[in-house]
């Protein structure tokens, strides 16, 4: 597995609890900017998990919501 392979960008909605998600996930496995990240973690509702594949459609990263 390469490195940016490897890495996780975890991204969320405005909500309280996708933004508390978001701080927990982060400290326990690390931040990467979606650029370099090879995984998304979209945390939010299904709208925002859309929004996200959207957004990296193209890219060859795994999107996980």
């Amino acid at each position: 597995m390469s490195k940016a392979a490897s890495r996780i960008a975890f991204v969320s909605s405005d909500t309280a609890d996708a933004k508390t998600a978001l701080e927990s996930l982060s400290a326990r496995y690390g931040q990467s900017s979606v650029e370099e990240a090879g995984i998304v973690v979209a945390l939010g509702g299904d709208g925002f998990l859309l929004q996200t594949l959207r957004d990296t459609m193209g890219t060859g990263k795994k999107v996980y919501g």
